[in-house]
């Protein structure tokens, strides 16, 4: 403040406070673009995330004040000019609290910053690794530097659920699909997909039929799901970004494949009950279930029902329901839910997006030879 201060003019000061603020967003934009990259790609980032320290960005109305007049009379009715500052969430470092509404940027750092440790964890740990275990979140909890991922995930939707499910849908799809990533390796259904030919894709199928029938597995389902709501129900105001695109898409495969090879729920006995995947969901509720239960098979220990249907999901199965149409195992199921992704892909804005939905409308129709 004391920066500010001692600038007397008031048309200097508001311009030299512009420097900064402009300063810290192009500092958030590397942020999310690094993340954004570095999931892309499956790389290690760029930014090291034991050494981000930032100042959150201020109010957006007070960055578009127009005049250093309309910039004061915000100021004195209660917008602040100087923000905390957020290390990078750790083992030791919660996730910050933020209060009353916030502008949609400072979630999206701090997402940013979360989801910079995973990409970095993910090609430290299982970029250059065996196919086995199928669920990042078994490795990372063995892992010093990444077992605090869950709980960072459990952490954000506690504190910022309120203020995801209000803003444009790109906070709230990078939050399902980096929940995602903990219980499903994507690489693995790239490779199901054929980026590198039949046979490591069909190595692929038999890895995800197995990890099918995990509580990793069920619980990437529900995120996989809220994706694709997410997206159905954005306005036209919202675009998306090439993340959310790109989330969307692993979605899909995810979803799809899991809907693929898991045995059809007539011939599982221990299937209990039904749940419409687009139905709400009270993740605080849900916590960390499937994270922790990396890859016991059904019926390996003994899950007592819940009165919470995601719950009771992850644990014990049941019969998926999307928007009231029942799903069970095999490639008729699988190829409507690739062509129903494939559909809004194709109808999500501005971004280039014909490889994927061609993808995942090749996959559609391969499938049936698989099967």
């Amino acid at each position: 403040m004391s920066l500010f201060e001692a600038v007397p003019d008031i048309e200097m000061r508001w311009k030299a406070w512009s420097k900064v603020e402009s300063t810290k967003r192009v500092i958030i934009g590397l942020l999310l673009l690094d993340s954004w990259y570095s999931s892309l790609l499956s790389t290690s980032p760029i930014i090291v995330p034991d050494s981000i320290q930032i100042i959150m960005p201020c109010n957006e109305a007070l960055f578009l004040a127009h005049s250093s007049m309309r910039w004061t009379q915000l100021i004195r009715s209660g917008k602040r000019i100087l923000m905390p500052t957020v290390l990078a969430p750790s083992e030791n470092i919660n996730i910050p609290a933020i209060e009353g509404p916030t502008d949609e940027l400072s979630i999206q750092a701090v997402l940013a910053m979360v989801q910079l440790r995973q990409s970095e964890a993910y090609h430290r740990l299982l970029s250059n690794r065996a196919s086995y275990p199928f669920a990042p979140c078994h490795t990372y909890a063995m892992d010093g530097r990444a077992r605090c991922l869950p709980s960072l995930q459990f952490q954000i939707i506690s504190k910022y659920r309120d203020y995801m499910e209000k803003m444009n849908p790109n906070a709230l799809v990078m939050w399902h699909h980096m929940c995602m990533m903990l219980t499903a390796d994507i690489q693995i259904f790239e490779f199901a997909a054929g980026r590198a030919g039949p046979a490591p894709a069909r190595k692929a199928l038999d890895d995800i039929a197995e990890w099918s029938q995990t509580p990793a597995a069920r619980r990437a389902c529900l995120h996989a799901a809220h994706i694709y709501k997410s997206m159905t129900n954005r306005k036209a105001s919202d675009h998306p970004t090439f993340h959310s695109i790109l989330s969307l898409f692993s979605a899909a495969l995810v979803l799809g494949l899991y809907t693929f090879m898991v045995p059809s729920s007539a011939n599982v006995s221990s299937t209990i009950g039904s749940i419409e995947l687009m139905d709400e969901i009270d993740w605080q509720q849900v916590g960390t279930e499937g994270f922790t239960s990396f890859m016991e098979p059904r019926g390996s220990q003994s899950f007592s029902p819940t009165d919470d249907p995601a719950v009771n999901f992850i644990r014990n199965g049941a019969t998926i329901y999307l928007r009231g149409v029942p799903f069970q195992g095999g490639y008729q199921s699988a190829r409507r839910i690739l062509l129903d992704y494939a559909s809004l892909l194709k109808d999500s804005g501005k971004w280039s997006v014909k490889k994927f939905s061609y993808v995942l409308h090749i996959m559609s129709d391969v499938l049936m030879d698989v099967e």
